[in-house]
């Protein structure tokens, strides 16, 4: 098992699509090589593209998450959408993190 984790990062670090469970054993959305770490502080440092794309698309999905159901008024579901994505943002950037260190 942690041979195949092993080969389908490498595999989405080159740039292919992992496989699908990949993303239950630890898939990261971000590629690592997007980011530098932060010199003051806990989080990441975007020098390409790719990890503005990145962060303004995750930011995106949090704020419709949460804006379309509190304006149908549903509250409840929108601060659950919200803080469960905000997790999820939260342990794709630790992941990253980690695979630069």
């Amino acid at each position: 098992m942690g041979d195949f984790m092993g080969r389908a990062l490498e595999r989405w670090e080159q740039g292919s699509t992992p496989p699908a469970l990949a993303g239950l054993l630890g898939f990261m959305f971000g590629k690592p090589h997007w980011f530098r770490k932060r010199v003051v502080g806990w989080g990441l440092v975007p020098v390409t593209w790719q990890a503005w794309v990145y962060g303004v698309a995750w930011y995106g999905v949090i704020l419709v998450a949460g804006v379309w159901p509190w304006l149908r008024g549903d509250r409840v579901l929108a601060l659950g959408l919200v803080v469960v994505l905000t997790v999820g943002k939260l342990v794709d950037m630790k992941l990253i993190r980690d695979r630069i260190e």
